[in-house]
């Protein structure tokens, strides 16, 4: 196997080594100046070593936790002292590859170029392979150290007739200079939960509440159930709002029109002897109003009684008055004229003793008939 194919596979070997690296530590764009010790192997039997430099810049092409992958630039030259003398000097393209190791940063590199051989006879570009590795050290003001070795492959089947390739062997020191070393990407800020619900303020539609639902806001409050007019339907279903106290209404909260039904108006008065409603009666007929006109098609017939003091025609005209004026009432509030009508029944219909005082202020009455 020819000493060229050989390196082929040590520079194989290199790049598989940078495949398991881990870690970065330099710039995204940098200069980079080395020199270097070379051994030149055969070309050089009288000496073993030989000097030179290397003058070149790289950029990082991928980063990931604590790692970094990049392209470098390399022109490079020495002189060859043997048997005949002359000089080396060429371009590499080298992939590296960094990675951290405590406060170190190692890499390893393998690349391609051209090497020109200027010795005796032979002028000429040879292909080049390349492999090393290496050790990074900050020192300071955007300034890096590195070390490292190398063994570069260099076809050159004109050179010697038993050999198509030599292996030079390097030793190099150098420095790198470029901008402040990219950030490592912050930690994921922690999520913040305010209200120790649970979610996260920036899921948080309630944030400082700490009862919590799935979007972090207090569980609606129970829908309360109401029912005003207290007939048994909740206002929520309640077509007919309102309704007088003591009617029967159907499930609908409607007063029932297919039978007779009747309600006392407590607190409808008047000035004595007369039809004069007292400013009492006006706010309870203002709730007579109310259930009037939650019901439109509900008619009733006002009835207005007396207790049994005085003659029988006068109780009689006194009750028509005071049926009239509350008729009267609810018109001028808007109640439609046709939907009422007006009677006055006198002391005929007592319910309770005309010969106490407390009986006859409950026969002195205002009654709502539903017709």
């Amino acid at each position: 196997m020819s000493k060229f194919v050989q390196a082929a596979i040590g520079m194989a070997a290199g790049c598989s080594v940078m495949s398991a690296a881990h870690a970065g530590g330099l710039p995204d764009e940098y200069v980079v100046v080395d020199l270097f010790a070379v051994q030149h192997e055969e070309r050089i039997p009288e000496r073993d070593l030989g000097f030179g430099g290397r003058i070149g810049a790289g950029s990082i092409l991928s980063r990931s936790a604590g790692a970094a992958t990049g392209i470098e630039f390399g022109l490079l030259a020495n002189p060859i002292e043997g048997d005949v003398s002359g000089n080396q000097a060429g371009i590499m393209v080298d992939l590296v590859h960094r990675f951290a190791l405590g406060g170190l940063n190692p890499y390893v590199f393998g690349g391609i170029g051209g090497m020109k051989d200027n010795i005796g006879s032979v002028n000429k570009v040879f292909p080049s392979l390349e492999a090393g590795l290496g050790l990074v050290v900050d020192v300071g003001n955007r300034t890096k150290a590195r070390v490292g070795v190398s063994a570069m492959s260099v076809r050159n089947d004109e050179l010697r007739a038993d050999q198509d390739a030599f292996i030079d062997y390097r030793f190099n020191v150098g420095l790198i200079w470029g901008g402040a070393a990219a950030t490592p990407a912050a930690a994921p800020a922690r999520a913040v939960d305010s209200d120790g619900d649970g979610l996260a303020d920036s899921s948080d539609r309630c944030p400082n509440t700490p009862a919590s639902t799935a979007d972090g806001c207090p569980p609606p409050a129970p829908v309360v159930q109401t029912d005003s007019d207290g007939d048994g339907v909740y206002d929520s279903e309640d077509d007919c709002p309102g309704t007088l106290e003591g009617l029967k209404v159907d499930e609908r909260g409607c007063a029932v029109q297919t039978e007779t039904q009747s309600v006392v108006l407590k607190g409808v008065s008047f000035l004595p002897g007369s039809a004069t409603l007292t400013a009492d009666a006006q706010g309870v007929l203002d709730s007579a109003v109310a259930a009037l006109a939650g019901q439109e098609d509900l008619r009733v017939e006002i009835g207005g009684h007396t207790d049994a003091q005085g003659s029988d025609a006068a109780n009689q005209r006194l009750s028509q008055r005071r049926a009239d004026s509350v008729r009267q009432y609810l018109i001028a509030k808007g109640i439609g004229a046709e939907r009422m009508t007006a009677v006055g029944y006198g002391e005929a219909q007592p319910i309770a003793d005309n010969d106490t005082p407390a009986g006859r202020a409950g026969n002195r009455r205002v009654e709502f008939k539903i017709k």
